[in-house]
């Protein structure tokens, strides 16, 4: 493998002040097809796709964390983030790769959450078949609440970071392998977390 990135590293190299138009591509694909350079670009590829895995977790990780330090209010999450639940963002069909962090209200039934589609997204959750109550008090609140949109249970979701973990950009590169930005990305969802847990338990109050 060291072998392989350092003859990737002479690739780049190579390329690097080629024009960006039709002369870089074909130079691109010229030395692509030289010695074993497919097979070293294929094997990258898999390498970088294990890579964003573990710096999911780790952000997944992080985030948690985070939660437990600043907030410790909030209960413990229903399900702690492992390399499995990754894992399976990026090798299962749509409908069964959902993972999230859980953090029942306490107050009234339901939850807060932090999900992650291509991007991380927070909301409400509740069941509406076993507490009919509370969901219907949460739809009330989600429409006074700023919001992206509302789920298929009928209740509010918004965008919490602009990382776009499907098809991650290099800023979102940057701020994944980064410590200080990634702490920074992560504690900004942690608060956004448990905005909607304050905003929750306020108007709660305030009916009695």
């Amino acid at each position: 493998m060291r072998e392989s990135l350092l003859q990737y590293i002479d690739l780049v190299a190579t390329l690097t002040f080629q024009n960006q138009g039709y002369a870089y591509m074909d130079a691109l694909k010229q030395t692509l097809r030289q010695n074993n350079n497919l097979l070293v670009v294929r094997d990258l590829q898999k390498a970088f796709v294990e890579t964003l895995k573990d710096l999911q977790l780790e952000f997944w990780q992080a985030l948690a964390q985070c939660i437990t330090d600043k907030y410790p209010e909030l209960p413990k999450p229903s399900e702690a983030p492992t390399a499995e639940v990754v894992d399976r963002y990026y090798s299962a069909t749509r409908d069964n790769r959902w993972y999230g962090l859980y953090y029942d209200l306490g107050f009234v039934q339901g939850s807060v959450y932090i999900e992650l589609d291509h991007r991380f997204y927070c909301g409400y959750y509740c069941d509406a078949q076993s507490h009919p109550t509370a969901h219907a008090w949460l739809t009330t609140l989600t429409q006074n609440v700023v919001n992206n949109g509302v789920g298929s249970g009928g209740l509010l979701w918004r965008y919490t970071t602009e990382l776009n973990m499907k098809n991650p950009s290099d800023e979102d590169l940057m701020v994944l392998n980064e410590p200080v930005k990634r702490a920074q990305a992560v504690e900004r969802m942690a608060d956004d977390l448990y905005g909607l847990w304050v905003e929750a338990r306020a108007l709660y109050a305030a009916q009695g």
